[in-house]
């Protein structure tokens, strides 16, 4: 692992209470990646973590107290969940997109997606576009597409939708299918250090296991736009897909912030994301670790379908404390990476 066990669990403790440096805490993260047992260790901490939090968020100061309750009464405290492995989340969310479509009558493949202009079968033939643009970026395939279309996630697979208009529903199912396939039996054998490694995106660079995850938000909340389209109710991921989903977007939206310059002052932030698959997660935005200028208290379902743009930041049912522009930012930067 690199490092011994007492100094191991010295650094998972202090992670959990949001007390670690980041470089100890990049450190952490590659050792995690080769130790799921340890992983799992911090995981359950957090949890504990969230789980005290929740019961001090729920006692607020005079005057917060009402909003608070209001936001926190219909909601389940976080539970220990392991978070899911990258490619077994990207394959979880093909196979429930996989069952949402095999629930549509041929006239449902008509109806339009919002929020876009395409019918449901145009997005099934722009994901199966998507799905060959990855199996490019990975080099299992090839995928023939204008260079100029590299950064434009919507028009890079036009001329996909163009040629599905002329199949039926089935047909378009079973490309898309057969694209996601691709993927799925890449990915699914891939080591450690292969999901490690760097690729290209849309012209940004990101790990392949960070690749999947933003994939699998996609490919979800596609699966919620053809159910909502047909009057459908929508599914929820996994609790470990949500973990998982959850972690590694409050990690780019840490980083763009970082990045960007809001670490000025020092100002952090802790995110609490209750039910099954929730968490506590220390947004550190300073170079050292300080006390939290806000608290952000949200479903974790509600917070990943910001995440993917279909709730708006400000229409976000969360509960927040401390300095809510600071908080309103990190909302937004983590609303920023859906694609």
């Amino acid at each position: 692992m690199g490092m011994n066990r007492r100094r191991l669990e010295e650094m998972i403790a202090a992670a959990a209470l949001d007390a670690i440096e980041p470089a100890r805490m990049d450190e952490l993260l590659n050792t995690l990646d080769d130790d799921p047992d340890a992983a799992r260790e911090l995981s359950a901490l957090q949890d504990v973590v969230a789980a005290l939090e929740e019961q001090h968020a729920i006692s607020p100061p005079p005057g917060l107290r009402h909003s608070v309750l209001d936001a926190v009464s219909e909601i389940e405290p976080a539970t220990l969940v392991a978070p899911t492995s990258p490619p077994e989340v990207y394959m979880g969310m093909v196979e429930l997109m996989a069952t949402r479509l095999s629930q549509l009558a041929p006239d449902q493949w008509a109806t339009t997606a919002h929020p876009y202009d395409w019918s449901v079968q145009a997005l099934i033939a722009h994901l199966t576009s998507i799905e060959r643009y990855t199996a490019a970026k990975l080099g299992i395939a090839s995928f023939d597409y204008p260079e100029e279309s590299e950064t434009d996630h919507l028009g890079l697979g036009e001329h996909v939708i163009a040629e599905e208009s002329a199949h039926s529903p089935v047909e378009t199912m079973r490309a898309w299918r057969d694209a996601a396939d691709v993927v799925v039996g890449h990915v699914t054998s891939m080591s450690d250090d292969e999901l490690r490694a760097g690729v290209g995106f849309h012209g940004f660079p990101v790990r392949v296991s960070t690749l999947l995850v933003l994939r699998s938000f996609e490919i979800w909340t596609h699966s919620d736009d053809v159910a909502r389209a047909n009057g459908l109710p929508p599914t929820d991921p996994r609790p470990g897909e949500l973990r998982t989903m959850s972690m590694v977007s409050v990690r780019l939206a840490q980083q763009l912030l970082a990045d960007g310059g809001t670490a000025s002052g020092g100002l952090d932030l802790r995110l609490v994301l209750t039910g099954d698959g929730g968490g506590v997660f220390p947004v550190q935005l300073g170079d050292s670790p300080g006390s939290p200028a806000a608290t952000v208290i949200a479903d974790v379902v509600d917070y990943c379908r910001m995440a993917s743009q279909r709730i708006a930041p400000d229409e976000l049912r969360a509960s927040i404390t401390g300095d809510t522009e600071l908080a309103r930012t990190f909302l937004g930067a983590a609303a920023s990476f859906a694609v």
